[in-house]
C-alpha cells in the first residue's frame, strides 16, 4: 500500500445502507475531520465505532508535551441529510473489512497496547490509526494536503496551490501520488485553455476558469443571459464560496465573462476527450446545485466541471465506484 491519495477516495454517503462493517469512515469533528473504523451497524442510523479519540485540550497539548489519545468504541447516530459522511474507499485493501475490524478491536482489547495510543497531530492521529487498520501503513491524508499546501502557497502563492498541473507535478516529486495516477493525471491536465476574446467563445455546456478569490476556479455555462460588445453575462454552476461560517455550495451564480483573456475556455472535445452532449452537461451540473460536500484536491471546482462535461470510465477503488 503506497499511500498514494489519489488511490484513496473520500466517497460521500447519504444513507445508511451504503456504509458497511470495517469501513473507513469520515465525519466532522470538533477541530478537523473525524476518522474512524465501523465495527458494527445498528437500526435507525447507529453504528458502532472504533476511533483513536482525543479531546481538544489534548491535542493542543499533546503538540508540545506528548500525550497517548485512547482507542475505544463509541456509538454514532449520523444524519445523512445534515451531516458530510464520507466513506474512505482504497483502490488496494490489504486487509478484508473482516480483518480490518479486528485489527481495530486488537487496540481496544489491549493486545500488546493496552488501548493506548501514541497521539501525535501530524504524524500519528486518528485517520493515521484508521489506514493502518485498513492497509498496515499509518499515512494521513489531511496531513499531507496541508503540508502540499503549505509549500506550494509559500513557493507560488494561492494560484500555485489550485493549478493541478503544478499539484500533480509535486505530488509525484514528493512520493505523495504514485506514478500510475501520476500520468493519469498528466493526461487529464493537459487540455488546451483557450483565452476567451469573443461572445462566440461562450457557449452553453462549456467549461471556464477564471480567478475566484485569487484562486484558479472552473465553472459550467448554463445559459448565456445578454452579449455585450466589452463581455457576456452568463449564469453559471460552480462551487461557491458562501462565507467564512458557511460550507461551499454548488450554486446557479451570474457571472460576467470578459473578452481580456483573464477567462479560458477548457478545450474538451474529441478526440482526446468523451464528452456528454450539451444538455446532457446541463443537466448533470444542474442535478448538483445545493450540493456541499466541497473538499480541496478531491472533489472541488475542476473536478465538479470535469464530472459534468467528461464521460469517464469509474476506477475500481474498494469495489464501490
Amino acid at each position: 500500500m503506497s499511500g498514494c491519495i489519489e488511490c484513496v477516495k473520500a466517497i460521500p454517503v447519504f444513507s445508511a445502507c451504503e456504509i458497511q462493517e470495517g469501513d473507513h469512515i469520515v465525519f466532522a469533528g470538533t477541530v478537523y475531520d473525524h476518522h474512524a473504523i465501523v465495527e458494527s451497524k445498528l437500526p435507525d442510523k447507529r453504528f458502532e465505532i472504533i476511533e483513536a479519540s482525543n479531546t481538544f485540550f489534548g491535542v493542543v497539548t499533546g503538540v508540545f508535551f506528548g500525550k497517548k489519545a485512547i482507542i475505544g468504541k463509541s456509538t454514532r447516530l449520523f444524519n445523512f441529510a445534515t451531516q458530510n459522511i464520507r466513506v474512505i474507499a482504497y483502490r488496494v485493501r490489504p486487509f478484508t473489512r473482516k480483518e480490518t475490524v479486528q485489527r481495530a478491536r486488537n487496540f481496544v482489547e489491549g493486545d500488546g497496547t493496552s488501548g493506548k495510543y501514541d497521539y501525535d497531530l501530524l504524524d500519528n492521529n486518528c485517520e493515521h490509526f484508521a489506514t493502518y487498520c485498513v492497509t498496515g501503513r499509518k499515512f494521513s491524508i489531511q496531513v499531507t494536503k496541508f503540508r502540499l499546501t503549505s509549500s506550494l502557497f509559500w513557493k507560488s502563492g494561492f494560484i500555485g496551490i489550485s493549478d493541478e498541473s503544478i499539484r500533480n507535478e509535486k505530488q509525484h516529486e514528493h512520493g505523495i501520488i504514485c506514478k500510475q495516477c501520476f500520468e493519469i493525471n498528466k493526461l487529464l491536465f493537459d487540455v488546451n485553455f483557450m483565452p476567451i476574446k469573443k461572445a462566440a467563445d461562450v457557449q452553453r455546456g462549456n467549461i471556464i476558469r477564471y480567478s475566484y478569490w485569487n484562486l484558479w476556479h472552473d465553472a459550467v455555462i448554463l445559459d448565456i443571459k445578454d452579449v455585450n460588445e466589452s463581455h457576456v453575462t452568463c449564469y453559471i454552476a460552480h462551487y461557491a464560496f458562501c462565507g467564512i461560517l458557511s460550507h461551499r455550495t454548488i450554486i446557479r451564480d451570474e457571472l460576467r465573462v470578459y473578452f481580456d483573456g483573464s477567462f479560458k475556455l477548457l478545450e474538451y472535445g474529441p478526440p482526446d476527450y468523451n464528452v456528454y452532449d450539451i444538455e446532457n452537461v446541463i443537466e448533470r451540473a444542474s442535478g448538483r446545485l445545493g450540493e456541499q460536500q466541497f473538499m480541496l484536491f478531491s472533489n472541488d471546482s475542476s473536478h465538479f466541471s470535469r464530472w459534468c462535461k467528461l464521460k469517464r470510465e469509474k476506477a475500481t477503488y474498494d469495489d464501490r465506484l
